[in-house]
């Protein structure tokens, strides 16, 4: 006949061992993912303010097209805008590289 004995994995040196670990790497990725989120969002509220500067107030779609570009577009972007000689220009470079 066999004899079972009951184990709480959870009390297990390999259990806590292996959710310690798991836990560290979701901290990391959270930190990381908090950090990227932060340095896209701050590359974006100075973009508007830069924009706002130069063109005035603009219209909400086209401030929530600018939020939504990817970090390589909004560094293209902070280039492009110092060539830009009116807000033509800005809305020409959104309509290609971004959302209308």
């Amino acid at each position: 006949m066999l004899h079972t004995i009951d184990i709480d994995l959870k009390h297990t040196v390999f259990y806590q061992e292996v959710f310690a670990e798991g836990e560290e790497s979701g901290r990391e990725g959270g930190r990381m993912e908090g950090r990227n989120e932060g340095r896209h969002e701050g590359e974006a509220k100075v973009l508007m303010r830069l924009l706002r500067r130069r063109f005035g107030t603009l219209a909400a779609e086209r401030e929530s097209a600018v939020r939504a570009l990817p970090e390589p577009q909004l560094e293209a972007l902070s280039d492009a805008l110092l060539d830009f000689a009116g807000p033509e220009d800005f809305s020409a470079w959104l309509a290609k590289h971004g959302k209308p």
